[in-house]
């Protein structure tokens, strides 16, 4: 093998590596994310999915997302799932020159982003309506 295939072939492999950024590699796209309620078996729904807790659902972390809880008999909550930036951004820097391509590719795939928070845990409320009127009278 000479010197030139060498380098090529090494230069290659530099390329490859760098063509992936640091979050898509280690963490992906998407998230998981875990939802408890009390009561158990409220639904939960976002934009392009449901889930009966307690249960998980996977999200992308490239945008925001709203969960909607909601039981028959409860009052139903929303709860923010927020993206944030992966602290995995900074080891596309340390690939330097090529930290460009690799926070291209975390922003698009998704894996520039964390989702928080990661564990949702809810106390649904009874409707009004769900809860008996007692009221006691004196005899």
């Amino acid at each position: 093998m000479d010197m030139k295939h060498i380098k090529k072939s090494a230069a290659g492999c530099l390329l490859s590596l760098t063509l992936c950024g640091c979050g898509t590699v280690v963490h992906g796209g998407r998230q998981k994310i875990t939802i408890q309620s009390e009561p158990s078996g409220a639904i939960v729904r976002t934009e392009t999915s449901s889930v009966r807790t307690p249960g998980s659902l996977e999200l992308s972390r490239r945008t925001d997302h709203t969960l909607i809880i909601s039981k028959e008999g409860f009052q139903p909550c929303e709860v923010e799932i927020n993206r944030r930036t992966s602290s995995w951004l900074w080891g596309n820097i340390l690939l330097l020159p090529f930290a460009v391509v690799g926070v291209i590719t975390d922003y698009y795939t998704g894996g520039y982003y964390e989702l928080e928070p990661s564990q949702v845990t809810v106390q649904l409320q009874r409707n009004a309506a769900s809860v008996p009127n007692l009221s006691f009278q004196k005899p």
